[in-house]
C-alpha cells in the first residue's frame, strides 16, 4: 500500500490531501518529515484524510508526532497544554 500526498495552500493554511495507506513505518514516516517540512513555511497545516483507506494503530502514534512537532514549533513550552491539534470533522 502507498500513501500520496499532495498539498495546497488557502487563506494562509497549508492543507495536505493524503490518500492511500497510512501505515507505521515508511509511510507514517514520511508523512512525518512531510509536515515538519512544511512547518518551516506555516504554521497552520491541515491533513485531509478523506481519500485515506487504511489506517493501522502505529500510524495514530505518527499524528500524535505530527500534532507534537506542530504544537512545539508554534508556542512557548508554557502554552502547549492549551493549543488545540485535532479536530475531527466528517464531509
Amino acid at each position: 500500500m502507498v500513501l500520496n500526498f499532495t498539498t495546497s495552500r488557502i487563506a494562509g493554511v497549508i492543507v495536505v490531501y493524503l490518500s492511500g495507506a497510512i501505515l507505521f513505518g515508511e509511510e507514517s514516516a514520511s508523512l512525518l518529515i512531510l509536515v515538519k517540512n512544511l512547518l518551516n513555511n506555516s504554521h497552520q497545516i491541515v491533513l485531509d484524510l478523506g481519500n485515506v483507506t487504511h489506517f493501522d494503530s502505529g500510524s495514530v502514534g505518527t499524528l500524535v508526532a505530527v500534532c507534537a512537532s506542530a504544537v512545539t514549533s508554534s508556542l512557548p513550552t508554557s502554552a502547549i497544554t492549551q493549543k488545540r491539534c485535532f479536530r475531527l470533522q466528517s464531509s
